[in-house]
Parts: C-alpha cells; sequence; structure tokens
C-alpha cells in the first residue's frame, strides 16, 4: 500500500460531506502494462484489508476491465479503469483534479519498500476551505520491449519528468502516431512538450518536439528504437497524449551508382542511411556529397558530378617598387592581379592579368620604373582680354589650365593648356578676339550669313583730307591711305564655333508663305559684341484666304476652324463598352497652340465642371463631317489643359467663353492656319458683312451623309432691343448682356446652315491694311466675331436671331492666355 505523509487526515470520512467507497479484496493475478484511463475529477480511494481499514494507506484497485462506481457530490460516476500490478503504482497511473490546490504535495511511499512512488496533490476545497481528497501520481517512465504497444498521460501533473525508451526485434524499424496531443503550446516547446528521439537514449539524434494540440504526422525510426521524453513545468496543465507504436518493415533504396570518377562509402541502404559521394585525385565534386534514404525508398538527392579540377594560379609574388592586389573566386583562388605602383613610379606593362584554365597568368608580370623628376610650370601669360584659372595638384602644383575672355569676346584657340613633365606649357595662349555669338533662331526661320563688310561712309572731315590729296607730294597720300576712318576691318584668328567675326552681317527671311516675320530682316555684328537691329521671329500669319470665291462660300474650306469631340460610351448588345468619339461643338484656332470654343462644349451640362481633358480631343485640317475621309490631311491634337473664363455663367451662358490649350502643336500649312482677333472696338449692327460656319451636330447613333461638309452661311447683326422683343413674343425672356450679340441669316445672301441648331464661329473679313499687325498685303483678312451660345430649340427660321459670344469683349484675357 501507499503511506500519505500530510497534515490532513485522509483516512477519516470525506469531508464536505463525500464519504470513501470500498473496495472488497486484492486482484492476486498480476497485469500487463497498459495504461491506466480514469475520469476527471475522480476519486482516490480507501481499501480495507481482512476487514480491517488501513489508516494509512490508499490504494486504487479493482479486476482488469470492470466498472466501478465512485460518489461525486451524492451521485456516482462511471467509469472504467484498469489496474496495472499488485504493486506500487506504475508509469501510466496518471489523473489530476483541476483547479485550486495544486501547489500543495504529499509525498507518498509504497508501504513493502519503502520507496518513494510519487506525490498526491490535494484538488478540491470543501466548505472549511480545506484541501480534499489526495488523488496520487505516480512516478512514469521505463522501457518497453514489444512489437507494439501505447502510452497515456492524462491530466498529467506539473513538474514532470518521464522517459521511455522503446525497443523491437532488430531486423525492424518502429512507426509511431500521435492519436491525442494536448499540451501548453509555445512555438519553442519549452514548458510542456513530448520529444522523440532516433535511438535508445537521450544523447540520440531529435526527430522532434511536440507541444500545443496539432498532432505530428507518423513518426518512423531509421534503426528498432525510440527514445520518448515528457517534460512539464510548474504551471498549466492540460489533457496530456496519446501515442501508440508498432514494429514496420525496413525500408530499402537502391544502391546508389557512383559518379564517373567518383566513388560511393556506405553499405547500409536502409530509412535514414546515408552514403557519401568521394572523387578521384584532379577532380572535385559538384552536387551534395552526402544522400540520405527516404520513406518512400528513393536518396534525398541525385549523384552529384566529378569535374575536372581547375589549375590555380600562384602569387606572382612582391613587385619591386609597387605592390599587387589578387582578386579571388568562389573557391578562394585568384582569378585576376592588379598591380600598382609607389609614386614616383610607373607602370611599365598590363595593369591587370586573368588567371588562365592551364595555371598561367594572362601576361608577363609588370614592372615599376622610375619617373623623371618633375618640373614645376609657372603660372602661364592670360590672354588680353582675358584670364585663366589653374588647377593644381600634391604640393600645390600647378598641372592645368583653363582660359576664358570677359564679355564680348571670343576664345580663339585651345581654351587648357596643362604643364608637362619638363616644365613647360602644352599647346599655345589662346587668343580673346571680338565677335559675336550666333542668335538662337526658331525653325521656321531661314538664315543667310554674309561675310564682314563695312560700307565707306562720307563725312565732313573728309574735305580736310581732299585737301592734302590735291597735293603731289608723297606724305600726303600716305597720310591719307593710313588714316582713313572709313577703311575695312582687320583680319582676325579663327574663332570658336557660334561665333562670327565682327561686321558679319545675318540675312532673315520665313521659311514658309504661310509665316510672317517680326523684327529685323538684317542684323550686323558690331565691335561691341552685339547685333544690331531686333531678334527675327516667323509667326504663322493669321486670316488668310486668298482663294476664297465669295460667289461660292458652299465649297470654302476654312483653315481655322477645329472640330471639338467629346468621348462617349456605347452599351453594345452582348452589355459590352465602347469608347467613341462624338462631335459637339466647333471652335476657332487662334494660333498653333489655342483653339477658342463656347464654354458650355467643354463643361458639363448646366454645370461649372470642365470635362477631363482626356475626354477631349480636337482636331484641325477637317473638312467633311465624316471621319473616314480626308484622314491624312487631318491633325488630331491631344488637350494639355482647359482655362474656363472666371465669369462664366452656366444658367444664362453669359462670358460663354473657353480657351482649349493643345498638348501638340498645330502644324501650319494651307489647310491649317489661325485666324485673327477683332481689332479692339466693338462690332455693330453697322458691320457690313460677316458670316458664320460649323459642322452639323447630329444626334449619337445617326448615319453621316459620305458628301456632308462644313457649312456656312450669311448674316446679319440685329439690334439688343429688338432681339430681346422677338425672344419674349416667342415666349421667352431673355437678357442680352455686353458680351453678347445677336445675329440672324441674311435675306439677300447664301446661307447653309442653322446657328442654332449646329453651332460655329461667326467670322468676318476686312482689309488687309486695317489688321492690327499693319499687313500691307493685298487681300481681305479675317478675323473673329464670335462664337455661337444659344438660339431656339425649334426648327431653324431664316428670321429668328442666334445669340453669340461678343470675341472682342474679352480679348485682353485671351491673349493673356494664349502666350
Amino acid at each position: 500500500m501507499a503511506n500519505a505523509e500530510s497534515r490532513n487526515d485522509i483516512n477519516s470520512p470525506g469531508r464536505g460531506g463525500r464519504r470513501w467507497a470500498e473496495i472488497p479484496s486484492k486482484p492476486s493475478q498480476d497485469y500487463d502494462k497498459r495504461s491506466v484511463l480514469l475520469g476527471k475529477n475522480g476519486w482516490v480511494l480507501r481499501e480495507k484489508y481482512n476487514g480491517k481499514d488501513s489508516s494509512s494507506e490508499t490504494r486504487l484497485t479493482c479486476s482488469s476491465g470492470r466498472k466501478s462506481n465512485f460518489p461525486v457530490g451524492g451521485f456516482y460516476f462511471v467509469f472504467e479503469y484498469t489496474v496495472i500490478n499488485e504493486n506500487c503504482p506504475g508509469a501510466e497511473w496518471n489523473i489530476m483534479c483541476r483547479g485550486c490546490c495544486e501547489y500543495d504535495q504529499i509525498r507518498c511511499k509504497c508501504p513493502n519498500q519503502g520507496d518513494v512512488i510519487g506525490y498526491a496533490v490535494p484538488c478540491c476545497r470543501n466548505e472549511a476551505n480545506e484541501c480534499d481528497p489526495c488523488i496520487i501520481h505516480p512516478e512514469c517512465g521505463g522501457v518497453i520491449n514489444a512489437k507494439r504497444g501505447y502510452i497515456a498521460i492524462e491530466s498529467y501533473p506539473t513538474n514532470a519528468h518521464c522517459e521511455w525508451t522503446l525497443n523491437v526485434n532488430p531486423q525492424f524499424t518502429i512507426e509511431l502516431r500521435f492519436s491525442m496531443l494536448s499540451l501548453e503550446f509555445d512555438y519553442s516547446c519549452r514548458y510542456d512538450y513530448v520529444e522523440v528521439r532516433d535511438g535508445d537514449n537521450v544523447d540520440a539524434q531529435v526527430i522532434g518536439r511536440f507541444c500545443g494540440n496539432e498532432r505530428p504526422p507518423p513518426i518512423r525510426s531509421t534503426g528498432n528504437s525510440l527514445h520518448v521524453l515528457f517534460v512539464s513545468d510548474g504551471y498549466k496543465s492540460f489533457d496530456g497524449f496519446h501515442l501508440s507504436f508498432a514494429e514496420s518493415s525496413v525500408v530499402m533504396c537502391r544502391s546508389p551508382a557512383a559518379p564517373p570518377h567518383g566513388m560511393t562509402t556506405g553499405d547500409d541502404f536502409r530509412f535514414g542511411a546515408q552514403v557519401t559521394f568521394h572523387c578521384e585525385a584532379g577532380f572535385h565534386l559538384e552536387g551534395n556529397r552526402k544522400a540520405t534514404c527516404q520513406l518512400d525508398g528513393t536518396w534525398s538527392s541525385e549523384t552529384p558530378r566529378c569535374v575536372p579540377d581547375k589549375k590555380r594560379c600562384l602569387d606572382p609574388g612582391p613587385l619591386l617598387n609597387g605592390y599587387h592586389l589578387l582578386v579571388l573566386g568562389a573557391d578562394d583562388t585568384p582569378i585576376i592581379v592588379q598591380f600598382f605602383c609607389n609614386s614616383s613610379y610607373k607602370l611599365n606593362g598590363e595593369f591587370e592579368l586573368m588567371c588562365q584554365p592551364d595555371g598561367t597568368w594572362s601576361g608577363q608580370i609588370p614592372e615599376c620604373v622610375k619617373l623623371p623628376e618633375k618640373k614645376h610650370c609657372k603660372e602661364p601669360e592670360a590672354p588680353v582680354n582675358g584670364y585663366y584659372i589653374l588647377s593644381r595638384g600634391p604640393g600645390d602644383a600647378i598641372i592645368a589650365a583653363q582660359f576664358f575672355c570677359n564679355n564680348t569676346f571670343a576664345l580663339s584657340g585651345n581654351p587648357q593648356r596643362t604643364c608637362r613633365q619638363d616644365g613647360t606649357w602644352s599647346g599655345k595662349t589662346p587668343v580673346c578676339v571680338k565677335g559675336c555669338r550666333e542668335p538662337k533662331v526658331s525653325d521656321m526661320v531661314r538664315q543667310k550669313v554674309l561675310p564682314p563688310h563695312v560700307t565707306s561712309r562720307t563725312t565732313p572731315v573728309h574735305k580736310f583730307y581732299s585737301f592734302y590729296s590735291s597735293s603731289s607730294s608723297s606724305t600726303s597720300i600716305k597720310l591719307q591711305n593710313e588714316v582713313s576712318p572709313t577703311k575695312g576691318p582687320p583680319v582676325v584668328e579663327e574663332l570658336p564655333p557660334g561665333f562670327h567675326p565682327l561686321y558679319t552681317q545675318l540675312e532673315y527671311e520665313c521659311a514658309s508663305p504661310f509665316y510672317h516675320q517680326t523684327g529685323s530682316t538684317r542684323r550686323k555684328c558690331l565691335k561691341t559684341g552685339r547685333w544690331s537691329g531686333r531678334h527675327a521671329t516667323c509667326l504663322p500669319v493669321c486670316g488668310k484666304f486668298p482663294n476664297l470665291n465669295l460667289q461660292k462660300l458652299s465649297d470654302a474650306r476654312w483653315p481655322w476652324q477645329a472640330a471639338i469631340y467629346r468621348r462617349s460610351t456605347k452599351i453594345l448588345k452582348n452589355e459590352s463598352f465602347k469608347d467613341d468619339w462624338q462631335l459637339v461643338c466647333t471652335g476657332a484656332l487662334i494660333n498653333q497652340r489655342s483653339v477658342l470654343v463656347a464654354a458650355h462644349c467643354v463643361t458639363e451640362l448646366g454645370k461649372l465642371n470642365v470635362i477631363k481633358t482626356a475626354d477631349i480631343q480636337v482636331v484641325v485640317g477637317k473638312y467633311h463631317l465624316s471621319d473616314t475621309k480626308e484622314t491624312k490631311e487631318q491633325q488630331q491634337l491631344r488637350i494639355s489643359a482647359v482655362i474656363l473664363h472666371p465669369n462664366y455663367d452656366s444658367l444664362v451662358l453669359d462670358a460663354d467663353l473657353a480657351m482649349v490649350k493643345l498638348l501638340d502643336k498645330a502644324r501650319i500649312n494651307e489647310k491649317v492656319q489661325p485666324i485673327c482677333l477683332p481689332e479692339a472696338q466693338s462690332m455693330d449692327s453697322s458691320q457690313p458683312q460677316a458670316f458664320v460656319t460649323g459642322w452639323t451636330i447630329l444626334s449619337e447613333g445617326v448615319h453621316v451623309p459620305e458628301n456632308e461638309t462644313s457649312r456656312v452661311g450669311a448674316i446679319e447683326l440685329g439690334d439688343t432691343v429688338d432681339c430681346e422683343q422677338q425672344y419674349a413674343q416667342n415666349g421667352i425672356s431673355v437678357s442680352i448682356t455686353e458680351n453678347m450679340f445677336c445675329a440672324r441669316e441674311s435675306k439677300h445672301q447664301f446661307s447653309n446652315i442653322c446657328p442654332s441648331d449646329t453651332g460655329g464661329i461667326a467670322i468676318f473679313p476686312v482689309s488687309s491694311t486695317s489688321t492690327a499687325g499693319g499687313q500691307k498685303d493685298s487681300g481681305l483678312v479675317w478675323q473673329l466675331l464670335g462664337l455661337v451660345s444659344w438660339g431656339y430649340e425649334q426648327a431653324c427660321k431664316p428670321g429668328l436671331y442666334t445669340v453669340y459670344t461678343r470675341v472682342a469683349s474679352f480679348k485682353d484675357w485671351i491673349e493673356k492666355n494664349m502666350k
């Protein structure tokens, strides 16, 4: 029996109303070792021997496989258990109540041997707050020699340390499986864990350490033994673990093939065994040196290769008056050697040598030769009208000089001189001469260079020299030849690229007839180093339409018209989406990067929100309405920005004006030209002739006629009062602001356009002498009068007024933003 040493009287009836149950007789037979599975919160029983109480002994006994009813709080808890043997409790007896007194331990001893077999932990407290009763946790571990078996630890105690050694027949291995695992979890399994080693002792190779509640996969030994260690700390305890083991036949791998020029060592080809590969002398191994037999009967790696050894280059040794550096490869063999010389020595030979496959270097070892003693250079002479900047080396010695010229002078010669070893300067001192830097002009300006020339000029002083010229003396003739105030320029030395000598002349003209020149047509390089005159520029000609026939307006191809497109998304029959472009307005090109358009064309309907630039496109050079005709002549231009006039009112459409800035520059040609802005004075009804042009705006999905082109019509400007009264008579109350004007179809001239339906731009011609640029060439110059803003919704009638945005009212804003 087990003795319990405690300050509690465990022989008395169970505290808190509980009583001990009695077990009849002690079983006489021995039993094989096996697990004892007892219910949690169970009880340790007190047994009588020969009708007598053993007051200091506790024992839990019962025949193998029998059921026993244990009282718990007035009820019986039924569970099965197995007694291992009649001696002290074995290693598998392991139960424990949870919850309150797990730190108070009672040591238990066997009565016969007197050995300490375990300890008791009082598990529950009664009404008097006393621990009640104890459960024995026996010592655990041992050696198991069997073909199969299992180990179970349930409700394990704290501070446990149990070791098992499992052995099967020598010709077999062991396969171990966990059926349950419930231990305290830790990423490193430092507190409660089960450790399995591949061998019969604690020093064998570790297969794995396990904790938590995730069961590991089946474990297989390489031999016929496994070592199992269970450890718990003094804190938390969980349900424990169940594991089973069984004898397993040995897995064999095929004998591995030895690599060419190599061999293998190791004659054990069972699971877990290793073989080692070796190479003959003069060869080295590429691949894994060892391979392990795996559970599926294959080796863990492929057979490696034996490759010939690469010959090693020897260290070239010290370099006299210098040193060398070795660059090592992956196997610490020299692959490159670099040579350096000490100061005042120069390397004679290759700076770098490569190691060749035959173990020799790629060239001869260089040598360091003594440099001649270098002499210092004195400071060079500065050029007239110039200066230099010195570069210095070690010891503040001068090594180079960089030469520069003062303003209005150009450097002729090499701008840099270096100090030689013998203390002399390379090259010659450059000369600073008078010259002019060539002015920059645009690609459309054609430049012609004329040779230097000074025209003789006559001044009143010439009479003085004429007096001497009348004399026949040689002195007077010599004086006249030497001091003539208008003699030609002296010959100068060669100038650097980009400079011209004094008195050189440049002539300019525009490269295209669609451009006109501003600035000077001829400029001369003056003695001050500056050019005479003004900078020459070629700008596109605006408003020119030389071949226009006013009698055939329907055939007119207006070069400043710009088609404004907006992206629209169509829903196809298969419910997919397709991006398309819809023509929405006609704008006016006013320079190569600016298009004027009505603000309502580039904003959301009735709002001030500008459409994204990616959803707007400008096309110039367009004549036909169809997008498939004349595609080569059209220019599709991307948008960089849309500038809305700050006073634009989206409700009454006042200041209905916006400028579209082009990311792509419009190419000026016969069919693409800008229109001129109007003069500063405002236009009125006295304007003799005006026209409106534009493309017909079709609804989305409507077929576009192949021959449909830009439309045009003559208009006459109307009085503001008459315009407002006409709208009032048609039930529309409007107010015409100073930023608007009204116009309707001319009764006596050609028209095939309805402005309120198509939109468009209003233009008018003026004589060339009255334009803002003072152009003197013959013909008419066209100016932008206005942009169609709004009108009637009903069918077009000749007598109805259309309201336009007056461009002249915004000329300052336009010129500011078109730069």
